[in-house]
């Protein structure tokens, strides 16, 4: 029986509660960028959620589609912001681990005018990564990454959820990636993200950031080099050219999107949104993710694509 078949005869409302959700896990920074020309203060800071896919989850929510978000945050005001940006959104927010203990929510401050790198702020809880696991269901979508992953206080119950999320057969979708002043640390990170590389049914990356992990600033020959050894299938954004590409194997397909040149994190959100929406609507699961056809590798980057040159969340 097919996906759509499966669906025949149930009423609209049913049909949406048993639609796959997407399962998102990040971290809950909180992002204050101060203005080109700041000089003095006072001055005011534009503060916004930092990690992408806390603001993929957010999109999602919006336009209609089940989200989860899996974090953590302090019980403190600028953990209660997040948390109520998230639950407007209409995100499913359980699994956001409030830890106190006198930690807090982690913040960067940032100038518009990309002087200097960003200045992190945090300060953790003695206790580790602690949260309600979300019920995963058979073909939900989980992706996870970013330096949230990276994390040793979040390392160990993140690799036990991810193992359940396979046994519960669910597709799992793996981001590298981390800021651009944690490269000093890439050495002692490196093996954790290799780790997680062959836990994932599918890779989602940026040219960036492989040039970045793998100085290899040509992602067809990074991926045939080093990434299908990990993970076969990998879909990649190309944010200076606007391309984003599937590659499974010996199979590349590939589609345009506007470019930009240099992505803010709403713009990597898209991208995650987007590529969310097409793995579930197309039913990419586990059992197929990594040998599918060409046709459908063409179809799932055009669907990607279309949905970014759309402008919607």
């Amino acid at each position: 029986m097919s996906h759509q078949e499966a669906h025949t005869n149930i009423s609209p409302s049913d049909q949406y509660v048993k639609m796959p959700k997407t399962i998102l896990i990040g971290a809950s920074t909180v992002d204050f960028t101060f203005p080109a020309g700041t000089k003095t203060l006072p001055a005011r800071a534009e503060a916004t959620p930092a990690d992408p896919l806390l603001l993929a989850s957010a999109m999602l929510a919006r336009a209609g589609h089940s989200a989860t978000f899996m974090s953590e945050a302090a019980r403190d005001h600028l953990g209660d912001l997040v948390v109520a940006y998230l639950s407007g959104a209409g995100v499913d927010t359980v699994s956001i681990d409030r830890y106190a203990d006198g930690g807090t929510t982690p913040a960067a401050v940032r100038f518009a005018s990309g002087e200097g790198e960003p200045i992190h702020y945090h300060r953790y809880p003695e206790d580790g990564f602690n949260t309600v696991w979300p019920r995963v269901d058979p073909d939900d979508v989980v992706i996870f990454g970013s330096s949230f992953a990276l994390r040793s206080r979040v390392r160990q119950q993140l690799a036990d959820f991810i193992d359940h999320v396979r046994r519960r057969k669910a597709l799992i979708v793996y981001m590298p990636g981390f800021p651009a002043d944690m490269v000093p640390n890439l050495t002692h990170v490196r093996p954790y993200i290799l780790e997680y590389l062959e836990m994932a049914d599918l890779l989602l990356t940026s040219s960036h950031t492989l040039a970045r992990i793998f100085d290899d600033g040509d992602t067809a020959s990074c991926f045939a080099r080093t990434m299908r050894f990990y993970c076969p299938a990998m879909i990649n954004f190309d944010f200076a050219t606007g391309t984003v590409s599937h590659f499974q194997g010996s199979i590349t397909a590939s589609a345009s999107f506007t470019p930009a040149p240099d992505p803010t994190a709403d713009e990597r959100a898209r991208g995650i949104a987007a590529t969310a929406r097409s793995l579930v609507g197309m039913h990419i699961t586990p059992e197929n993710a990594r040998i599918l056809t060409t046709a459908t590798l063409e179809a799932l980057t055009s669907e990607i694509a279309s949905t970014l040159n759309s402008n919607t969340d």
